[in-house]
């Protein structure tokens, strides 16, 4: 991991070390609950560069939650999202995205809050990382108690992609990298 970091942008690879040493810390209390870390890797099923999920796993709940990065969007534009997902691990179709869960609890925040890193331009990008991530720790741990715990189930919280959608947005990412790559 940190070789590959090494060979990213100076300050994406920066941002990438803030976050995971921030999740690692500010995670622990997650062994509470049985998981352990697996492991941290980059995302190579997505088009978009520099995507990283930081995996932690609980075998007897039957569940992994995964914290997914984006440094930047499709177009190489900061946007520091943060999103997580919990997945039933003998059943890869069965995730959770946890922002459509937290929808579903009708809570009072801006949801963007726990979505975007930087959605604070007064702090720095170390002091927004911590806030979001102990936001997501809190209504993790709380309010999907019972989901991480193997307790409870919810159905229908994951996006579903619409085929033809999905086909049109692929071969636009497709474009983008060609051309980012053909400039190089």
């Amino acid at each position: 991991m940190e070789a590959e970091i090494k060979n990213l942008p100076k300050d994406i690879g920066q941002k990438i070390l803030i976050v995971v040493k921030n999740t690692k810390s500010i995670f622990q209390p997650l062994k509470s609950y049985d998981y352990v870390l697996e492991k941290i890797e980059f995302d190579k099923s997505l088009v978009i560069k520099y995507a990283l999920n930081i995996i932690y796993s609980n075998h007897s709940a039957n569940r992994k939650i995964i914290i997914h990065y984006e440094p930047i969007d499709i177009e190489n534009k900061s946007i520091d999202m943060l999103t997580l997902h919990i997945i039933k691990m003998n059943d890869s179709e069965k995730e959770i995205e946890f922002y459509r869960f937290l929808k579903k609890c009708d809570i009072q925040i801006d949801l963007d809050t726990l979505l975007y890193i930087n959605h604070d331009k007064s702090w720095s990008f170390k002091e927004n990382t911590k806030v979001v991530l102990k936001l997501n720790l809190l209504y993790l741990t709380t309010l999907a108690e019972n989901i991480i715990t193997g307790k409870k189930w919810e159905e229908g919280l994951k996006f579903k992609w619409d085929e033809q959608l999905e086909k049109m947005i692929y071969e636009e990412q497709k474009n983008i990298l060609y051309k980012d790559n053909k400039q190089e």
